[in-house]
Formats: structure tokens, C-alpha cells, sequence
């Protein structure tokens, strides 16, 4: 298929294979290397299978169906609300930010 995997992160890097984005690898490819293309692992066997069938391998659109979703393994906690009232939690992100909105089920953003 062509591509060359290396365990080091290279300057010639042009795709990162995510299986947790808990690592030290991830975290500086996300703040230091945008020209680094994140993808799930499910990303080699994907592009395996279009050239067994002898498939046209369209990368970008490859890239985006297989690219590690903004909120990967993303955790949040939520403290001090008051005992005894269901709560909805509305997460939106925002050019970079993300906007949290805590109410209770009664009054839920629409």
C-alpha cells in the first residue's frame, strides 16, 4: 500500500494512529502538529480493504470517516449539585471552547 510505520514520531509524519488520546504522543501532535492527520486505528484496515478490491483510495475522504472524534474520550465532573434534582447536561463546542450548560430537567435548553 506504500505507507511506513514508525513507533517515533517524525518530523515526515503525516498520520497518527489513535487508540486513547491519553497519551504524551497524542497531546503534543494535538497542540504541536496540526499538519498530523489523527485517525482511529480502524483507519489501516480500511484503507487495506478498498486496495485488496482493487478500489480507489480517495484519502480525504478516507481521513475524515476514520478521524478521531472531537470528544474522544472526553470525561467531565460535575460537583455540588443539589441532592434530589435530575439535571441535563448540554456540552457545545464553540472555535476551540467548550460551553457547558447545567439545569435542572424542568427548564432543559432546547
Amino acid at each position: 500500500m506504500g505507507a511506513v510505520w514508525k513507533q517515533d514520531l517524525t518530523s515526515e509524519a503525516t498520520h497518527m494512529l489513535v487508540g486513547e488520546s491519553s497519551t504524551k504522543k497524542y497531546k503534543y501532535v494535538a497542540k504541536q502538529r496540526p499538519d498530523v492527520k489523527v485517525v482511529t486505528i480502524n483507519f489501516v484496515e480500511a484503507a487495506r480493504k478498498l486496495w485488496l478490491n482493487g478500489e480507489d483510495i480517495v484519502l480525504g475522504d478516507l481521513e475524515q470517516q476514520h478521524k478521531l472524534p472531537t470528544f474522544h474520550e472526553f470525561k467531565i465532573c460535575v460537583t455540588n449539585l443539589q441532592e434530589g434534582i435530575s439535571t441535563s447536561i448540554a456540552l457545545f463546542w464553540l472555535r476551540g471552547l467548550i460551553l457547558l450548560f447545567v439545569s435542572p430537567d424542568d427548564r432543559r435548553p432546547k
